[in-house]
């Protein structure tokens, strides 16, 4: 039972944090995230390097699209592979190796282009300034006292009482937090 719980409460984890990461992508302009991650007090690089990586998977995505159109369009057959797992892979060499290539050419270019602009030498300026608003400190206000509310009731026991949900929540809490 203590396998089966530990397994749920790690399954759950993921589960929240994946939620989290989900929700940052679709309710941000790709263009704000930088800007936005700069505003909430980081450093410019750091929240350069959160805007280039929110912006990698789509680049490799358009460009995984394009390959595979170039390379239908010359007869290659991904439906078609045969073979094992070693055997497919193999065959898709042909996909896999423009994406690579063509996402080690344009990480060099944005390394270079970064350079030629001597970032990170000075205070680098966002061509979006982002400012929050009544709506915004509201529901960011709301949120910290529902997180607070919730955890302090959650470590005092009250949260659930008994079941497999409590057993959840209780998992690698400290016994003498307990009531």
């Amino acid at each position: 039972m203590e396998s089966i719980t530990f397994m749920l409460t790690q399954v759950m984890r993921n589960f929240s944090i994946a939620l989290l990461a989900i929700a940052i992508p679709y309710t941000t302009d790709p263009s704000h995230i930088g800007a936005a991650f700069k505003g909430m007090g980081l450093s410019d690089k750091i929240a350069y390097a959160i805007d280039l990586a929110f912006r990698f998977l789509p680049t490799v995505s358009r460009d995984f699209g394009t390959t595979l159109d170039a390379q239908r369009a010359r007869g290659f057959e991904i439906d078609k592979l045969r073979g094992g797992i070693f055997g497919k892979i193999a065959r898709l060499a042909p996909m896999v190796v423009p994406v690579v290539i063509g996402s080690v050419v344009g990480a060099e270019d944005i390394i270079s282009a970064m350079e030629l602009r001597c970032f990170g030498v000075g205070k680098r300026t966002w061509l979006i300034e982002l400012h929050t608003t009544q709506r915004d400190r509201a529901i960011i206000i709301l949120s910290v006292v529902l997180f607070v509310i919730v955890t302090a009731w959650n470590i005092a026991g009250n949260y659930y009482h008994s079941g497999l949900l409590h057993a959840l929540q209780t998992q690698g809490i400290p016994f003498f937090l307990f009531p």
